[in-house]
């Protein structure tokens, strides 16, 4: 499961916008929770639970998948893409 930190979400927002114009691309993000604190531990659990299941159904979607921006938002050397301490989203999952 993904382990959220504060500006993750952001990067999933920038990869979206990044994709949306691919064919095939379908996926929507889990909506932003309004009127609430974003530190709530069963809000973080819920969309740790919501992004894993994005990116499973990103990465199944081949010519999405393929895609130098995916590959980018994965990667431990990204310059687009700040995840905090941990260099990578890939480093987060479990």
């Amino acid at each position: 499961m993904l382990k959220t930190k504060l500006g993750l979400y952001r990067n999933f927002e920038r990869l979206h916008r990044q994709l949306k114009d691919i064919p095939n691309y379908t996926l929507h993000l889990p909506p932003k929770r309004i009127f609430s604190s974003n530190t709530e531990d069963a809000f973080v659990h819920q969309r740790c639970i919501q992004l894993d299941k994005y990116l499973q159904d990103l990465l199944s979607i081949a010519n999405v998948a393929e895609q130098h921006e995916v590959w980018d938002f994965l990667s431990n050397s990204s310059k687009n893409y700040s995840f905090g301490k941990s260099s990578s989203v890939m480093r987060t999952l479990a």
